[in-house]
């Protein structure tokens, strides 16, 4: 016999690996678990056997022993790409996220065209919260194979995830076109489509869902989310209501407590964030919707600490890793450089650029990177403080820190808001630029401001169309500026109101002439956007739409705002109708006189 007679005799004693996925298939596994170690008794070193039992391993929860019986398979068979995607899958459950990434990606490496390896990488980075990486993978499934069900489904609850809600829909619509039973996307893009306004549709799908899952709370807790959009609160309160008892996991305890806030039940919403908190520890939409409520609620102290927790969304970490370098905590910095960086948007910078010199006066120096459009308005600033416009090259720093951390670090509360920046003004040669565009309007100066940027992901609820403020501009006397910037112009003239109003925002260039125009105006009238903002930094008397649910600045209930001096709120008391609030606008803005104001 040759040297090989060995081998063969044990190949031929041992089980066959037919005999063991036999019983695998059949659910038998511990039976299964017997064969493939029986089987190894005889070939130590048989990779597939090996890769089979870590297989059974992991479905026993055993995720140790699993990740050492595949992790051999694979050192001794290296090209099986297989063998790379299920120890990915191994090392998810056995809580090491960047080997599950190394192992995927091992995986695709040896087998580029494999969609399905392609989508395992997928789920890994979007497990260890590279998102944007994961999004991309997502895009090559669908490149590879476009009829792949869940890499349709995956891309499409990614972008949902991060409020990309419009683009998510193509995606739902895709994976629904291969599987029109599944519930889950009929779910999702009922939500998605209840967000867009898209109601009659979401109302169908939401009903489909229901139909195949009869018993599934959250299809329930949907419809639910679904009435608030119709502004139903009566509905959205009886479901509320009705599953106040159910039996929750985490998915269930995250959509009731969206419920109950976008219901405007907000201590009820706080108690089902808490549970979805104490179930999953590290859940960020947990943390940081705890955070807002309780903000919006004047708990200013309880609300703080976890809004922190934004920086888990990818893509403020992302922002955050271009400045390598030690993030301040609010020590004095003397004979040191703080950079201070923009987040969120325009209106939340005016906002907190207040706290810029509480920073300077911590003793060094401070740069403040400002986005182009406010650079302008900004300068000059404060002698300490050093405004330098995105893009261009920042100065040496030793330091870093977001602005909307300044308030946490300052220990915020309701009687320490800082007060507006002092200086803060509109620039003299700009007034005398802007003046002669309003010279000779009759009485009341009113500017108008009715829809924000588009891309925020709340503008559907903060901005209106101009044809709601009909009541406002038919039934008064005062003359109306729009300050109104991009495609929303164009509702001036489909209204008919080319002579009603005076259309200066197509003109206007940075926020510094926006600036010079209110030094002209009598009362500035805004939905919640940056405009609202710089009026009230300004000082000027500013009246602000504020939708049912109100960002957390705004709070809860009260007409004014320890923000801004100048303004004056007026609220919806249903969602998404704003013919209460306007109408308490007309009769308060009848009851103003024109003030007598030389060169009228």
């Amino acid at each position: 016999m040759s040297g090989s007679d060995p081998e063969i005799r044990a190949a031929s004693e041992a089980p066959s690996i037919e005999q063991g996925l036999a019983l695998h298939r059949a659910g038998r596994f511990e039976d299964a678990a017997r064969l493939y170690e029986t089987r190894l008794a005889h070939l130590a070193d048989d990779p597939e056997t090996l890769h089979l039992l870590g297989l059974i391993r992991e479905q026993q929860g055993s995720s140790q022993e699993a990740a050492r019986l595949i992790g051999r398979a694979c050192a001794l068979a290296p090209k099986v790409a297989l063998f790379r995607a299920n120890l990915a899958v191994v090392f998810r459950s056995a809580g090491r996220p960047a080997d599950a990434v190394e192992a995927a990606a091992a995986a695709v490496a040896l087998q580029p065209a494999n969609a399905d390896f392609h989508f395992t990488l997928a789920t890994m980075l979007e497990n260890a919260g590279r998102l944007q990486e994961a999004e991309a993978n997502y895009r090559t499934v669908l490149e590879r194979q476009p009829d792949h069900v869940d890499g349709a489904y995956n891309l499409a609850r990614l972008l949902h995830k991060r409020e990309a809600v419009a683009e998510s829909v193509p995606f739902y619509r895709r994976a629904l076109a291969v599987r029109p039973d599944f519930v889950s996307a009929l779910m999702n893009l009922g939500s998605a489509l209840g967000r867009l306004g898209e109601i009659d549709e979401a109302t169908r799908l939401l009903a489909r869902a229901q139909a195949l899952a009869p018993d599934d709370l959250q299809v329930i807790a949907l419809q639910g989310l679904l009435a608030v959009d119709r502004g139903d609160l009566a509905e959205a309160g009886a479901i509320l209501d009705r599953l106040s008892q159910a039996r929750l996991d985490a998915g269930l305890a995250q959509r009731l407590g969206t419920l109950a806030r976008n219901s405007g039940r907000f201590e009820e919403a706080i108690t089902y964030f808490e549970r979805l908190h104490a179930m999953e520890p590290a859940n960020v939409d947990a943390k940081l919707s705890l955070s807002l409520m309780r903000l919006t609620l004047g708990r200013f102290a309880e609300g703080w600490p976890e809004y922190r927790s934004r920086w888990y969304i990818d893509r403020h970490a992302s922002l955050a890793r271009r400045y390598p370098v030690p993030v301040w905590t609010g020590e004095n910095f003397a004979g040191r450089t703080l950079l201070v960086y923009p987040e969120q948007g325009l209106g939340d910078i005016i906002q907190f650029a207040r706290y810029l010199p509480l920073a300077a006066a911590r003793g060094g120096r401070v740069l403040f990177e400002c986005p182009p459009a406010l650079a302008g308005l900004f300068q000059p600033f404060h002698e300490d403080i050093t405004i330098v416009p995105q893009g261009s090259t920042l100065p040496g720093f030793d330091l870093a820190v977001p602005l909307l951390d300044l308030p946490i670090l300052f220990e915020t509360t309701l009687a320490t808001i800082p007060p507006r920046l002092p200086n803060l003004a509109a620039k003299p040669a700009l007034i005398g630029r802007w003046a002669p565009r309003l010279q000779g309007l009759p009485g009341l100066r009113v500017g108008l401001v009715w829809r924000g940027n588009p891309g925020f992901i709340n503008d559907r609820n903060r901005s209106m169309a101009l044809a709601q403020l009909r009541p406002l501009i038919d039934g008064s006397d005062a003359s109306f500026v729009s300050l109104q910037k991009g495609p929303a112009v164009a509702e001036i003239a489909k209204n008919g109101w080319q002579d009603r109003i005076l259309d200066l925002g197509s003109d206007l260039g940075d926020f510094a002439d926006t600036a010079a125009v209110m030094a002209g105006l009598d009362l500035v009238v805004s939905v919640d956007t940056a405009v609202a903002h710089l009026a009230g930094s300004l000082d000027r008397p500013v009246w602000i739409l504020i939708p049912f649910v109100p960002d957390w600045r705004w709070m809860l209930e009260r007409s004014d705002t320890p923000w801004y001096r100048s303004a004056r709120l007026f609220r919806q008391t249903s969602p998404g109708d704003w013919k209460p609030p306007v109408s308490e606008m007309l009769a308060a803005l009848r009851s103003l006189s024109a003030p007598k104001v030389a060169g009228r």
